[in-house]
């Protein structure tokens, strides 16, 4: 009965992501403006009929919403929905869309471990040390700063020290699809996560370094550091795997940024390079929600994996 019930909620979850998927994708074709041609601008400038034209005005499609995803099942059904338009260049979905996927990729798993990595040791560190009063206010600021102005300083100063070197110590930008930035996309795409986990786990484990067990095994006279690996270690994992979720929408909120602003060629820069053909949108959503649950899963195994060892670990 159990497993009925599981595979229904999967059932259920997998619909409705598909339904949201399928809405989300034909909100750019509900809404458009008019662009008036240029002999209008020459010709019929001065005129009221031209400035009150309803070219210039937002045009709102209703018929969008059902057309759009009954045009996306029809091309489904004759096999020409991987088919979309560069310009006037017909292209193929499956022989470019994998390419953007494995740079995204190659951006989201390292800084997910290096987030992972860092905001639990961070995290059991200070769970059971008095931390002083200006970190706290450190990484409340810095959680607070967006990210676009964090790059911009980030590239402004590497810039600088560029200058200064006499060569290109690190990459400020991507030049092209072969030559990206590496450092500092992964610094910035790690820095918020980071800071997440450190403030939530920190607080939650320095409550729990107060329980019976933590205090029991510390008047048996247990090292800091057997306690931090046998004890706090395996419930910072736990909780992270509890918050695998939150740690994953940052990162790909992250993930667009970044690429905005680094020049990267990954799959949000992909996604918004032909965003008006509604069935090039459909299918790299689902993509994006692809690589969202393989990157889900990868975390999941690691956390079992490092939970696992730190609990099997000898003293």
């Amino acid at each position: 009965m159990n497993h009925k019930k599981n595979l229904f909620r999967i059932l259920a979850v997998a619909l409705t992501v598909i339904i949201l998927t399928l809405a989300i994708a034909v909100l750019p074709s509900l809404f458009s403006f008019g662009r008036p041609s240029l002999r209008m601008y020459f010709v019929h400038y001065d005129t009221p009929e031209f400035k009150g034209s309803e070219l210039y005005r937002l045009h709102f499609h209703p018929e969008n919403f059902f057309r759009k995803p009954l045009a996306y099942f029809r091309k489904m059904g004759n096999g020409t929905f991987f088919d979309y338009y560069e310009g006037k260049t017909p292209r193929n979905f499956l022989d470019n869309a994998p390419r953007h996927l494995l740079i995204s990729l190659h951006y989201l798993l390292p800084s997910g471990i290096i987030s992972l990595f860092w905001g639990v040791l961070l995290s059991i560190r200070g769970a059971d040390r008095k931390s002083p009063p200006w970190t706290f206010g450190i990484l409340s600021f810095t959680a607070v700063v967006p990210d676009f102005i964090l790059i911009l300083v980030l590239q402004y100063l590497f810039f600088l020290i560029n200058s200064m070197a006499g060569g290109e110590l690190v990459r400020v930008s991507s030049l092209s699809m072969d030559h990206r930035a590496l450092i500092l996309p992964l610094f910035v795409m790690s820095c918020y996560p980071t800071l997440y986990l450190a403030r939530t786990l920190g607080s939650r484990l320095k409550i729990m370094a107060s329980e019976p067990y933590i205090l029991y095994a510390r008047a048996k006279g247990l090292s800091r550091n057997h306690i931090r690996v046998h004890h706090l270690g395996p419930a910072a994992v736990k909780l992270v795997r509890g918050d695998l979720n939150k740690l994953l929408s940052l990162l790909f909120m992250n993930l667009f940024i970044t690429e905005r602003m680094f020049n990267i060629k990954g799959l949000t820069a992909f996604l918004f390079s032909n965003i008006r053909q509604y069935a090039f949108t459909v299918n790299t959503l689902f993509l994006v929600l692809t690589l969202y649950v393989a990157l889900f899963c990868l975390l999941y195994v690691l956390l079992s994996a490092a939970s696992r060892i730190m609990e099997r670990v000898g003293p």
